[in-house]
């Protein structure tokens, strides 16, 4: 009875095995599993930038700009990041993908199954973003900085070389919810 249960439990975990799709390029365990179905590297790419853009904002017009700020830097291989994963994953660069952030886990493993409300607009912001013309664009290509003056204690330096662009401001006419920047090295 133990032989065949052993030989069972084995049989099912090379089956289903091979449906599982891991989380980075070199197929390392990275924190989230995909269980019985295959992702493209299309919906991967889009799957990251919805990572990002909630892990940043719940409002689908912030994460839309938040958006084109990562499809900016993919495009112009910023930092020489090539994808919207390695762009999202780069260190201190957004937030809440940062290991020591509170929602991290939560932000990084977000899939497509997932039904919060707020996610499947950034799956949808993402997907819109990540498909668009770039006659759809809200600011210039070298729009690749942002953040968020109502977050943070004071301008981050990078800000003072680079050019304000667009300024998000908040509903309460206080500090603005976020800032972009062009012209940042």
């Amino acid at each position: 009875m133990k032989r065949i249960f052993g030989f069972s439990l084995i049989f099912l975990l090379v089956f289903f095995g091979q449906f599982w799709a891991f989380s980075s390029a070199s197929g390392a365990w990275g924190g989230e599993l995909y269980t019985l179905c295959r992702i493209t590297p299309q919906e991967r790419e889009v799957l990251w930038l919805a990572r990002a853009v909630f892990s940043e904002t719940k409002d689908p017009a912030e994460m839309e700009l938040i958006g084109w700020v990562l499809r900016n830097r993919v495009k112009t291989q910023y930092l020489g990041d090539t994808t919207y994963e390695a762009v999202a994953r780069r260190k201190h660069q957004f937030s809440g993908l940062n290991p020591y952030d509170k929602q991290y886990h939560t932000n990084v493993t977000m899939s497509y199954h997932d039904r919060n409300t707020a996610w499947q607009n950034a799956l949808k912001v993402a997907s819109e973003v990540y498909a668009a013309p770039e006659a759809d664009r809200p600011f210039p290509g070298d729009v690749k900085h942002f953040y968020s003056p109502q977050s943070v204690a004071r301008v981050p330096d990078w800000a003072r070389e680079g050019v304000l662009h667009t300024e998000v401001k908040s509903t309460d006419g206080g500090v603005a919810r976020f800032a972009f920047y062009s012209g940042v090295r």
